[in-house]
């Protein structure tokens, strides 16, 4: 039984079908692997803006902690 499919003049249908379907298989890894990249650049982004944030955040923290020293005055009589 064979599927009806389009195909290029001069060339079989059995390997036509084949070609194309090498070619789409070839196409979807590339742009799969495309889309991985930049997952994985956005998620490494992400965790280095949250590290710095907290970097920050942990500065200013010690910061407000840090009162100055408070001066003792000597009451008069």
């Amino acid at each position: 039984m064979k599927r009806s499919t389009k195909t290029i003049r001069y060339q079989t249908k059995r390997s036509q079908t084949r070609t194309t379907k090498k070619k789409r298989k070839t196409r979807q890894k590339k742009n799969k692997k495309q889309n991985n990249k930049i997952k994985k650049k956005k998620k490494h982004d992400k965790k280095k803006t949250k590290q710095q944030n907290k970097k920050k955040n942990r500065k200013q923290n010690k910061q407000q902690n840090k009162t100055p020293p408070t001066k003792t005055t000597t009451q008069q009589q």
